[in-house]
């Protein structure tokens, strides 16, 4: 049935119609993705994406696994407050589906605010830190010597690949006395002797074999949903009710909590 036909018959435009279409069956992300309780993934990866919305920052709290959306929501902050609002569409959706569920663990890139929020939705829930998140900040301070980001580069992943904690902590030993004596910018110095305190966290990994020690499966889906985007066109709200979406926020009929604002 065409939007334009149903406009015609029941008023309204063609439009209305068609987002009233968008929100069939949108009323769970988790439900409609895992379906089975007992499949629902105990290893998680989270972060936040910055978007703007009617010329206004907002943030997109995002929970990924097993290569699936699980949790997509709008906040207006990307404070502690906020974050848990925004998780806690997953939290209530996952819950819905199984009472019990708890996650063993969640890879964050490091953002105080996310870490909080999900210790405060999931008690208990392991955080590990995201290796690549800390290659990528280092390897930015060095873009103008190739020779040292390559040599940067090759030591962080070698460090990476370490078969358990001991290996792992040995190999970023060495690789921070090579640099107290090789590397010249200071700030990628320090960058890679700050590493030990956040070696702990990179460490948790290895008591969970199959938790996610980067974000690279949430960044994939993040770099393929941008396109779709492009997509979407810009419509002023309709009089009494909240826009739901820009085209920059994407997925902007699929947000769990949009159909409450609305």
């Amino acid at each position: 049935m065409p939007f334009d036909a149903l406009a015609y018959v029941f008023g309204r435009d063609a439009s209305y119609w068609y987002r009233v279409c968008q929100a069939l069956g949108r009323c769970s992300i988790v439900g409609t993705t895992v379906k089975d309780p007992k499949l629902l993934p105990v290893n998680l990866i989270a972060d936040e994406k910055h978007s703007w919305r009617l010329g206004e920052r907002i943030y997109i709290p995002t929970t990924v696994a097993g290569g699936c959306f699980l949790g997509v929501d709008l906040v207006e902050s990307a404070g502690t407050k906020a974050l848990v609002e925004g998780y806690k569409s997953f939290q209530t959706e996952a819950l819905a589906l199984s009472p019990n569920y708890r996650p063993e663990t969640v890879n964050t890139d490091g953002w105080e605010h996310t870490q909080t929020a999900w210790q405060t939705l999931f008690p208990g829930v392991q955080l590990i830190l995201c290796f690549l998140h800390a290659v990528l900040g280092i390897r930015k301070c060095c873009r103008r010597t190739p020779a040292l980001l390559q040599e940067v580069t090759g030591r962080l992943w070698h460090i990476y690949k370490a078969p358990g904690k001991r290996q792992f902590s040995q190999r970023l030993r060495r690789t921070q006395e090579w640099a107290k004596v090789k590397v010249g910018p200071e700030t990628v110095q320090q960058k890679l002797l700050n590493l030990k305190a956040k070696s702990p966290k990179f460490q948790v990994a290895y008591d969970f074999p199959d938790a996610y020690r980067t974000s690279n499966t949430l960044d994939r889906l993040m770099n393929y949903r941008a396109p779709c985007t492009l997509q979407y066109a810009i419509f002023p709200p309709l009089p009494g009710l909240s826009p739901i979406a820009t085209p920059s926020d994407g997925f902007n009929m699929e947000f769990s909590s949009l159909r409450q604002q609305n």
